[in-house]
């Protein structure tokens, strides 16, 4: 997935709503098949995968978008943007929303 570079200002609370609204964007993508075959590949490197392991894979992301934010995780990225009173998408704050998201796909791997 091409990072976007996108500036996003708001207040506290906002914060917290814009970067689920952000990792769920993500999920969404990767719910159609071949974006994530596409994603496990570089990611991953796995050329191959059952599609039980699919189904599970993309059962667990629509669980992760509608669980909460975990606050540990993206205390980082908050505190940041909380302090400039913006966002700005770039490469290293694109990481979290992976490491969210690669967490959740290597419990079945």
């Amino acid at each position: 997935m091409n990072s976007e570079e996108a500036i996003i200002r708001s207040s506290g609370e906002n914060v917290i709503e814009w970067i689920k609204e952000y990792r769920n964007d993500w999920i969404q993508r990767l719910s159609d098949t071949s974006l994530l075959k596409e994603y496990l590949l570089t990611e991953f490197q796995m050329e191959e995968i059952s599609a039980i392991k699919l189904e599970f894979i993309k059962r667990a992301l629509t669980e992760l978008s509608s669980a909460s934010v975990d606050l540990s995780h993206y205390a980082a990225l908050i505190l940041e943007t909380r302090k400039k009173g913006s966002l700005s998408i770039s490469n290293s704050t694109e990481q979290f929303f992976r490491k969210d998201i690669e967490r959740t796909i290597k419990n079945y791997l």
